[in-house]
């Protein structure tokens, strides 16, 4: 009977031996993952900032118009009222806008930018 308790406990700690090193493995792969998805968000950044450059020049050859949002923030007279000092825009990113119409109607705005409201007038 103590051999077989004796047996199990070394099958158990052969397990987790094997069990250790997939870990470390799995470990070493999601450091490895890590490192690279940080390089593809920073290239990823400086593309984003190419393209917006060379989108920029172009509609500048073009003569479009380009068309800016920037949300103000409240004044001190909203603030006071606390009912109109509900905040009705979510800038979901640098170049798009969600405004709430009602409590179950959003639409949603692209422009060239969006500004919030700590944004200035620089």
């Amino acid at each position: 009977m103590l051999e077989k308790k004796v047996d199990k406990f070394s099958e158990a700690a052969a397990e987790a031996v094997t069990l250790r090193e997939k870990l470390s493995k799995s470990n070493k792969s999601l450091k490895e993952a890590c490192v690279e998805l940080d390089i593809v968000s920073v290239k990823l950044k400086e593309e984003s900032v190419k393209r917006k450059k060379l989108l920029n020049e172009l509609e500048d050859i073009k003569g479009k118009i380009r068309v800016y949002c920037r949300v103000r923030p409240f004044s001190k007279t909203e603030k006071a009222e606390a009912e109109r000092a509900i905040n009705c825009c979510k800038i979901t990113d640098e170049n798009n806008i969600e405004v709430g119409v009602t409590k179950h109607k959003i639409k949603h705005y692209t422009f060239d930018s969006v500004f919030g409201e700590n944004s200035t007038q620089d």
